[in-house]
């Protein structure tokens, strides 16, 4: 009998261990994303034991159950400190509240994605189901395709990150996204995607975070926190990858609210870590829409320092104004949306007002109100249809 003891790096996902390269500098204000990303391409830590030249059923069934005695304390002992005794679970809840979204449970979700992509639609839209795996990280998303859309004579895409309070079937109506009619002066968030496909006309990948619509666990599991900071930026860093490999083209990323930080640390930390970046930057354009610096700041915004040293230290904090530092020496097009009047971001924790100068950022605030909608204004910025400075922005 052979007792060895796989460690993570041994379990690398053979398709992404070629990312991480052992004497990899990565971005130096970003020092904790070689461990993030490596503890994302590795399986759970195990103590396995095989048996060589063991043909007897009995003794293989032993060892499984020695194997499952074993790790039952291991894997507590990993959970406990890796959630600070269940504290990042608990505040995950507050940060990613979809996890108990009561208008759109697990089943309704699945339900009414299902129905989405098993329905064909006279004009040609369509969607699908998709599965999107990195390292150890697996989630089942959704690709809308826009009418008369043909794969050989457009490869670009749109990646869309969720606002904490919402799942990707609440983006839809009548069995397609959402969108704005023409006369009304500016859509809902559920409309967001959908407006945003309808200017740029790619196909748009959606996707749920684990712990919430159709990622979220069966069985008792759903009831509990599940989804935390680190397992949301791991989600879009999943996201992200399926978008760069299944599409040749430029990716256009948009977060909102909760979302515009996940897009922007992915998207740094996926960057950091391979070894393909500067192809990478060429084909991405970032827009962080109504969005934050810091998730503790958005918390506690009048002490940002006391918040950012909580957040830190309770593992619930999701610092967006570092990876922006961190893109700024980046050649990845930037753009930063912001409405004035937003009653969810205060405005001492707003992205718009700490942007770094580069040459590669460009942000616009609407005078309107509203929080994680595309209002008009902005999808006009988008679309590169008003600004001198923004002609040439998105290619």
């Amino acid at each position: 009998m052979d007792l060895t003891i796989n460690s993570p790096i041994q379990l690398l996902d053979n398709k992404a261990s070629s990312i991480i390269e052992a004497d990899r500098q990565f971005c130096l204000c970003n020092p904790t994303t070689r461990n993030r990303v490596q503890r994302m391409l590795t399986t759970s830590w195990q103590l396995s034991i095989s048996s060589q030249n063991t043909t007897n059923s009995w003794s293989g069934t032993f060892i499984k159950l020695c194997d499952r005695i074993i790790n039952v304390p291991i894997n507590l002992v990993s959970w406990i400190k890796e959630t600070h005794c269940g504290i990042s679970k608990l505040v995950g809840a507050r940060l990613i509240s979809a996890q108990f979204n009561a208008g759109h449970t697990q089943q309704q979700s699945q339900e009414i994605i299902d129905t989405v992509c098993n329905t064909k639609q006279p004009d040609g839209y369509r969607s699908e189901k998709i599965s999107m795996g990195y390292g150890s990280v697996n989630l089942t998303g959704v690709i809308c395709y826009p009418p008369s859309w043909n794969e050989n004579e457009n490869s670009d895409c749109i990646l869309f990150h969720n606002p904490n309070g919402h799942v990707i079937s609440q983006f839809f109506s009548d069995n397609k996204l959402a969108t704005t009619p023409e006369d009304q002066d500016d859509g809902l968030i559920t409309d967001t995607p959908g407006n945003l496909q309808k200017g740029k006309k790619y196909p748009i990948i959606l996707y749920d975070y684990r712990g919430t619509g159709i990622n979220k666990p069966e069985g008792i599991w759903r009831y509990l926190p599940t989804a935390t900071a680190e397992t949301a930026i791991q989600d879009g860093i999943t996201a992200l990858h399926y978008a760069l490999t299944n599409f040749s083209g430029n990716i256009t990323i948009l977060g909102s609210s909760m979302g515009g930080g996940i897009a922007t640390i992915s998207l740094a930390n996926y960057l950091d870590a391979t070894n393909d970046s500067k192809n990478i930057e060429s084909r991405v354009n970032l827009i962080s829409h109504d969005s934050y610096t810091t998730t503790s700041c958005v918390m506690i915004p009048q002490y940002p320092s006391f918040a950012n040293n909580v957040g830190s230290l309770l593992k619930s904090h999701i610092d967006a104004e570092e990876s922006m530092q961190c893109l700024s020496h980046r050649n990845v097009k930037i753009i930063v949306l912001a409405h004035e009047k937003d009653d969810i971001i205060p405005k001492e924790a707003r992205m718009s007002r700490f942007l770094p100068k580069s040459d590669n950022i460009s942000s616009y605030t609407s005078e309107r109100s509203g929080h994680a909608n595309l209002s008009k204004d902005q999808l006009v910025v988008i679309n590169n249809k008003t600004e001198q400075s923004l002609e040439d922005f998105f290619t």
